[in-house]
């Protein structure tokens, strides 16, 4: 700013009034989103979904003395208002073939609040499920506003009398006092009728929407905002927890808005360390060196975005760890994708049951080998013994041996209770006396395989009783999969639509056209094609993204993946191109996945293999490229 000649200047205290056209901006959005919400006549919860459309609207009207809207002025074209709707009206939006059966109506009834950010669709209110989604296909009657319209409070029987309501139902959600109700004025036509109390139960004041409260659909053990701290953090809108942001010390967590939640986060972390008597407090040894520690802070949401708890984990700087004196081996396997759909096919062939298990705090159960020394956790130090350092007895996260260690406990365990593992991949347990088990392994996440219930149980318990688990039930979300189960149909399907939007999101491609096909046939990448060099970081984290979604869900993707990352090294804008151009064609086609069905013939499993390959078609070097699937 300066070396273009531009100065900051402050205002002075209290003194609004000399930041005129920022200060009339807003109570031109405030007056808006009040006009909004006065004709709409809905609680002032709402006032970010008004203040939200309200600038919406405003960006796309003129203004003085250009007489051109802001976004043209920033696009330099002409906004499209054809698709604005009246605030709060009714809206009918299109269910999605997932979320309903052949015989479920194929609309719902929502409430028109707003328009989301960088995706083409309207922010609608479900008021039974109490949450917010974003649809494409919706159609309005912006003459009905539903509920919002209900008029006066008084109810006209069926015999002409009026009905009063209760005292109880005249609360409002702004206050909790109860209202003396006013005495109803009798029309000259009505016959003279006797009042009467309302039948109706007295319910709480109308919090429901996008507010996270004492609610029963919350699970409070889940959330961070414990059953004994949620009276003093009180309701508090989604926007709040949309735009939380994970702090990255200590200080900067106690210090932000969410430091009540995040203080609690800590204290559970620091509580479980003590537990398991991860340390012991020593004075340093002469000739060793202190290996660091830090917080990590992290927002953990389900698979529709929603917020499950706030999560702090301690975590060692292992990058400061010396080869041969802090750490020796430190390879540690996981399941393989192919191993976990494999699986889950047979799991859906047999009809068997598949169930989920999360270990808390899993690198806390195996005893190290070495001698390490860390520095006392920032925020916890120890009063009076600042000068002693943690001598670790267990292994933490971040230690670059940690993965091994707990892996060879939980192996050592999944032996004596009489698993062995699979010759085909090293983190597959399984057990076949009597009945049938099966236990895939993925750091700390688990996958269950049983032929009944009792044996789910059974192994569940017996897994517990070693190590702190968290029952998940049913498999429904794992590392970044949705799992849907259709019982009726005998199937199962595997999609990744939440994590193809989060790429969308992240890479601006919201607006972009979709593509039918994630190659173009008629272009050939080559290494040196005279192309601009283009960002490194952002195209190998774009190759990145793909590879994890090819690998998973999406093996239409798997060849053109491969192609793209095979120039991983020199990136050009022709390899961003054709990278973009699979994200595009993930964009049309976010609603595809992995679908496993039952056949009739289930007792007999064939594997059936395909192979084919090109002829030297690599303009680089000429290797061929062979292409293998099988089908179960």
């Amino acid at each position: 700013m300066k070396q273009n000649g531009i100065r900051h200047e402050l205002t002075s205290p209290c003194s609004p009034q000399q930041n005129g056209v920022s200060e009339r901006l807003n109570r031109t959005l405030q007056e808006m989103a009040l006009s909004q919400l006065c004709h709409a006549e809905l609680p002032r919860r709402f006032w970010a979904d008004a203040v939200s459309t309200a600038c919406y609207i405003r960006n796309r009207l003129p203004v003085c003395p250009l007489n051109i809207s802001p976004y043209e002025r920033w696009h330099d074209k002409k906004p499209n208002v054809k698709h604005m709707r009246v605030f709060v009206c009714v809206a009918y939006a299109l269910k999605p073939d997932s979320e309903r059966s052949k015989m479920d109506p194929k609309s719902e009834k929502l409430k028109f609040i707003g328009y989301p950010s960088n995706v083409k669709g309207y922010r609608l209110y479900d008021e039974k499920k109490r949450r917010v989604i974003v649809r494409r296909d919706v159609i309005f009657n912006e003459a009905d506003f539903c509920a919002h319209r209900s008029g006066d409070n008084t109810v006209t029987a069926t015999d002409g009398s009026c009905v009063l309501p209760s005292t109880s139902e005249l609360e409002t959600p702004e206050s909790d006092t109860v209202q003396k109700p006013e005495p109803v004025r009798q029309s000259a036509e009505l016959p003279d009728p006797s009042l009467r109390r309302s039948q109706l139960e007295a319910k709480k004041p109308n919090r429901y929407g996008e507010w996270v409260e004492d609610d029963a659909s919350i699970n409070k053990e889940s959330l961070v905002v414990a059953n004994e701290h949620l009276s003093d953090v009180g309701a508090r809108h989604c926007l709040y927890f949309v735009n939380v942001c994970e702090p990255r010390t200590i200080d900067e967590a106690l210090r932000s808005p969410e430091s009540a939640e995040w203080k609690q986060a800590a204290d559970a972390e620091y509580d479980s360390l003590i537990e398991n008597y991860t340390w012991e407090l020593v004075p340093l040894p002469d000739g060793r060196s202190v290996v660091g520690c830090k917080w990590v802070f992290q927002v953990k949401l389900d698979s529709n975005r929603r917020i499950q708890r706030f999560k702090g984990r301690l975590v060692a700087k292992g990058y400061s760890q010396k080869h041969g004196i802090d750490y020796d081996e430190t390879f540690s396997p996981v399941v393989r994708f192919s191993s976990i759909r494999t699986l889950l096919a047979f799991a859906v062939q047999r009809g068997v049951l598949i169930h989920q298990m999360d270990a808390v705090t899993a690198f806390l159960n195996d005893q190290l080998e070495e001698e390490i020394y860390m520095q006392q956790l920032p925020g916890y130090v120890e009063e009076g013994q600042e000068e002693l350092v943690c001598k670790l007895k267990k292994s933490l996260y971040g230690l670059k041996q940690s993965p091994r260690c707990w892996n060879m406990t939980f192996r050592q365990y999944m032996r004596s209770i009489g698993f062995r593992e699979s010759d085909a991949d090293s983190c597959i347990f399984v057990r076949n006396d009597s009945k049938l088990s099966i236990v895939a392994l993925y750091v700390d996440d688990l996958i269950l395989i049983t032929e009944d219930e009792e044996e789910i149980k059974q192994l569940e318990s017996c897994i517990a009783a070693r190590f702190k688990m968290i029952d998940m039930g049913t498999i429904h979300y794992c590392l970044g999969i949705s799992i849907e189960h259709d019982i009726n149909a005998k199937c199962l399907w595997l999609h990744q639509k939440q994590y193809i939007q989060n790429m969308l999101n992240r890479y601006e491609l919201n607006e972009a056209n979709v593509a039918l096909t994630p190659m173009d046939s008629n272009v050939k990448l080559m290494k040196d094609d005279e192309s601009k060099p283009v960002d490194p970081v952002k195209c190998q984290s774009l190759v990145g993204s793909l590879l994890y979604a090819a690998i998973s869900t999406r093996p239409d993707i798997s060849h053109s993946v491969a192609t793209v990352s095979k120039f991983n090294s020199a990136q050009t804008t022709s390899h961003m191109t054709a990278a973009v151009r699979i994200l595009r064609y993930l964009k049309g086609s976010i609603n595809r996945g992995l679908k496993y069905m039952q056949h009739s013939d289930c007792g007999q499993l064939n594997l059936i293999g395909y192979s084919d390959a090109d002829w030297t078609n690599d303009v680089d070097d000429r290797h061929s490229i062979t292409g293998i699937l099988f089908m179960m």
